[in-house]
């Protein structure tokens, strides 16, 4: 295992595509905006890139640098080897007090907390509307650029223990946005993030008071049958795991939020 260095970003993209699926636009977007040379790790296994790890500076969390480990992938043919979980640790030994990972399905949090040492520190509500169950009144709508919907985050975030993303996260949020048609919006009393994949819109963070209106203004602005939107926990209902830390969440009220994971 080494760090990465500039020469291996061909096979880095290769193996990411050939794991995850994504675009070549897609790609680029992350190692133009958000990676840096040596910004994870690799392993080699008798000279094939065997896995992979980044770790990308999101902002900062409770006083410290927030650095979540991301796009953690092993070729097929080396898994079961235990490279994905090696890649974990060193990620959050590299990181320290300050680590983040955000699992793609329920099971990895089970894997990360066993095998890496992550603990569960953030909670998402996320709600799917359509035709049949939105109010029909809207509000208002409007795009925002990154640096208005900083300002705006903060405002809607205040009291609730979040990442203060910088500039250079949020900037890359609003390129994926834009290449799937959707962007950075106020929405009523608060902004929203949307992405559009495959005739759904994906709303990646909703902040506002009023959960259900905002989500028809985005729905009505937008079009289509259905709407699915993330957003702070608000009941406790309708909440579930979103992204693990190095150190577990104490349980007090309210839960705290993460925000876009570029997932």
């Amino acid at each position: 295992m080494r760090r990465m260095a500039a020469q291996d970003i061909p096979e880095l993209k290769a193996l990411w595509k050939k794991v995850f699926g994504d675009t070549d636009e897609y790609i680029d977007l992350f190692f133009e905006d958000l990676h840096h040379p040596d910004g994870g790790v690799v392993i080699h296994d008798n000279g094939t890139l065997a896995a992979m790890g980044f770790l990308v500076r999101l902002g900062e969390y409770n006083g410290r640098e927030a650095l979540v480990t991301y796009a953690v992938a092993c070729e097929p043919d080396f898994r079961g080897r235990g490279h994905g979980a090696a890649i974990s640790r060193e990620l959050m030994s590299i990181a320290g007090e300050g680590a983040v990972i955000c699992p793609a399905e329920k099971s990895l949090f089970d894997f990360y907390r066993d095998r890496a040492g992550y603990e569960t520190a953030f909670y998402v509500s996320e709600y799917t509307f359509n035709n049949s169950n939105l109010i029909s009144g809207v509000g208002s709508i409007s795009s925002v650029t990154a640096a208005e919907y900083a300002e705006l985050r903060e405002k809607r975030l205040l009291g609730i223990p979040h990442i203060v993303f910088d500039q250079k996260a949020i900037r890359h949020q609003e390129r994926i946005s834009a290449l799937t048609g959707g962007g950075l919006f106020r929405v009523c009393d608060g902004c929203c993030a949307v992405e559009l994949w495959g005739g759904r819109i994906i709303v990646k963070e909703l902040l506002a008071s009023n959960v259900e209106k905002s989500a028809a203004t985005i729905k009505n602005h937008f079009g289509g049958n259905e709407i699915t939107v993330r957003c702070p926990v608000q009941n406790l209902n309708n909440c579930r795991p979103f992204a693990m830390a190095k150190q577990r969440y104490n349980g007090a009220l309210p839960y705290p939020w993460f925000g876009f994971a570029f997932d």
